[in-house]
């Protein structure tokens, strides 16, 4: 009977050993399952290599996996977009060859939305926009040259441009963050509709509806027309601060110098947006 009490004993430890050991290798398989998963999720969050990309406040992964990143001569970082693929986010065509001219070539490239055209060719740092809306019909193109910092790039018969480039191209305002590695791209349209709610705030202003001028938003001014006696002025984006007073018989901004033709009593001039002549 003792040596059956002792064996009982024996299995009853054998079986309490055999289940802590179960318990401490279920525990450790937790740890190391919560620390796995909570390294992918730093990984994906703070994942150092990983740049995001925000268009008008939304996370574009698509775009982010589109991105080319290389050192400059300097030795900094210069992300870039390649220019066909990224159109269409922006409500844009675009086409291989030089606008106008029935030629093919992956060395130049062009981008047309309704209401402008912009040209880029490789190794350049220049781009050439046609403002459609101000183009008159059989006459020559006026084109307007945007310089860039850096040169036109071709990878894999693809053409690249970077931040700067996409920004004039495009009509976008970028912010970058270096430090978290995020770039906020907002749209020219959604900054019209930003810049009409601000203005409905004064009873008798409205926007001008001009292209051109619309792309005075960018620059953080908006081009304004005075309903009562359609006298046009220009006030700041941010704060709705006055520019130019309404004075003006007509305002049409001029992107590539930061500079407004005016109008008044039948006489022209040329006004900077610091208000100097």
């Amino acid at each position: 009977m003792k040596l059956y009490d002792e064996e009982e004993l024996r299995m009853k430890n054998e079986k309490r050993r055999k289940m802590k050991n179960l318990i401490l290798v279920g525990i450790i398989f937790s740890i190391v399952l919560i620390v796995l998963l909570m390294g992918g999720i730093y990984y994906l969050i703070y994942n150092p290599n990983k740049i995001t990309i925000m268009i008008n406040n939304k996370e574009d992964e698509e775009v982010e996996n589109m991105i080319r990143t290389m050192a400059d001569e300097n030795g900094n970082t210069v992300i870039y977009f390649p220019i066909r693929k990224i159109s269409g986010k922006f409500n844009y065509t675009s086409n291989n060859g030089d606008y106008g001219k029935n030629v093919e070539g992956t060395e130049n490239c062009y981008i047309e939305s309704e209401d402008e055209v912009a040209i880029f060719s490789e190794n350049s740092n220049i781009i050439y926009k046609i403002d459609k809306t101000i183009q008159k019909e059989n006459a020559e193109y006026e084109y307007e040259e945007v310089l860039i910092d850096k040169f036109i790039i071709k990878l894999d018969d693809t053409l690249y441009v970077d931040s700067e480039g996409l920004e004039k191209a495009f009509n976008l305002y970028i912010d970058i963050n270096n430090k978290r590695k995020i770039i906020n791209i907002t749209t020219l349209n959604e900054l019209v509709k930003s810049a009409e709610a601000k203005i409905k705030q004064n009873k008798g202003w409205s926007l001008d509806d001009k292209f051109v001028n619309k792309k005075a938003i960018l620059k953080n001014m908006m081009v304004i027309v005075y309903e009562e006696n359609r006298k046009k002025g220009v006030r700041f984006y941010s704060t709705k601060e006055e520019r130019l007073g309404f004075q003006y018989d007509d305002i049409t901004y001029i992107p590539s110098k930061e500079l407004f033709l005016i109008k008044k009593d039948n006489k022209v001039g040329i006004i900077g947006s610091d208000r100097n002549c």
